[in-house]
């Protein structure tokens, strides 16, 4: 049953290729593994992304570009609005985020990993954006350094080291800060969207954020991610007693999906 839906997800996937991007041809063989060289993907909306063979990132460009996961359920994004992107990784949802959030808005995209975020910053300026913003550093609980494992998909890389599905395969010396630094280094009073996947460490970021900022931030969409220490029912109570009324959760494979 389980090898039925993923073939089933992975057919939608292809399919959704054909209907709704410019380039089917090279997401289709990604997919499958057979695409050999760097590539641009683009979405029917104009949006591109220079994504890396075999590295799982024609699913990022699917997720963001295509299903707009995480502008879904009620989540608006208009002109002027000022998006905070922890865990930016190569770019898909800082990209999307900041064409609706237009030359008036801003968009801040923290990414730690070094080779992710140069690829950051290459599809910042494939979409020639002005109005965003992106920091080689990680969001956690702490500022200073932290060991951040590298996988060998840029989306699992992770400080914290306690995902069932992860796989180190290097590691690096990261920059920390917090999400209260953030606000007063940018001089930020309200945050529209906080858009978190940081692969663990979203259970500091909030441990450490006081109701005070944590009101001045009014919709939030995240992946929480079930490690060894913490469950996910944890960040929905954590949630509530800042303040936030959780308002949907989608429960996947390995994580669960929350928006305020």
């Amino acid at each position: 049953m389980a090898l039925f839906k993923q073939t089933l997800a992975k057919i939608q996937q292809i399919v959704s290729f054909f209907r709704y991007s410019n380039t089917p041809i090279t997401l289709t063989l990604d997919t499958l593994k057979l695409q050999k060289n760097p590539f641009i993907a683009q979405a029917n909306s104009g949006l591109k992304l220079s994504l890396r063979p075999n590295a799982g990132e024609s699913f990022t460009f699917y997720e963001n570009l295509i299903r707009q996961d995480y502008l879904q359920h009620g989540i608006q994004l208009k002109p002027g609005d000022t998006v905070i992107d922890i865990g930016a990784n190569i770019g898909a949802f800082t990209v999307l985020a900041a064409s609706r959030v237009g030359s008036s808005g801003k968009v801040l995209a923290f990414e730690p990993e070094t080779k992710t975020f140069e690829c950051l910053l290459k599809n910042i300026q494939l979409n020639q954006l002005t109005n965003v913003t992106a920091i080689n550093q990680a969001i956690d609980k702490t500022e200073g350094l932290a060991e951040l494992r590298v996988g060998h998909k840029s989306a699992f890389s992770n400080i914290h080291g306690s995902l069932g599905h992860m796989k180190s395969i290097t590691t690096q010396t990261v920059k920390t800060t917090t999400l209260v630094k953030v606000f007063e280094t940018f001089k930020i009073a309200t945050v529209n969207l906080l858009k978190i996947d940081c692969e663990g460490s979203e259970y500091g970021l909030f441990e450490t954020l006081p109701p005070a900022f944590a009101a001045r931030i009014e919709q939030i969409t995240m992946e929480v991610h079930h490690t060894r220490e913490h469950h996910p029912r944890e960040m929905v109570l954590q949630l509530e007693q800042l303040g936030f009324k959780v308002q949907n959760t989608q429960p996947l494979t390995a994580f669960l999906r929350i928006i305020c």
